[in-house]
């Protein structure tokens, strides 16, 4: 089984430079076996867009900047929809609060912003 954030958080390995390519590709396929049978639907879309663009690449039918934005395009809506502990919401039109008062982040920080109505 695989779900959405574990292809998000090892995608984002990639494309921070911790992994190397063929070490994603690798743990892609090696975890997504049977997704289809047992894995929340956003994980195997997600899944098949980032396959397809891996394909794509490995043809020669793109280059890596666009293979390193398919990724990131397919793993956008996941991070939208499954906010992480280092997931911050601020909401325009209302006092700030003190959010940020760690001083520094160990962890890529995720900004959602939202119309105070």
């Amino acid at each position: 089984m695989i779900s959405g954030q574990m292809i998000q958080s090892h995608a984002r390995l990639y494309l921070n430079g911790k992994v190397s390519l063929d070490d994603f590709e690798d743990w892609l396929l090696s975890n997504s076996w049977n997704a289809h049978l047992d894995s929340d639907s956003s994980a195997v879309e997600v899944y098949h867009k980032i396959e397809g663009s891996l394909l794509d690449f490995s043809s020669g039918a793109i280059g890596i900047d666009s293979l390193h934005e398919a990724i990131e395009q397919s793993i956008l809506p996941l991070e939208l929809i499954a906010p992480s502990p280092s997931v911050h919401k601020l909401v325009l039109g209302k006092p700030a609060k003190r959010a940020f008062e760690s001083g520094s982040f160990s962890q890529p920080v995720s900004l959602i912003l939202e119309v105070a109505r």
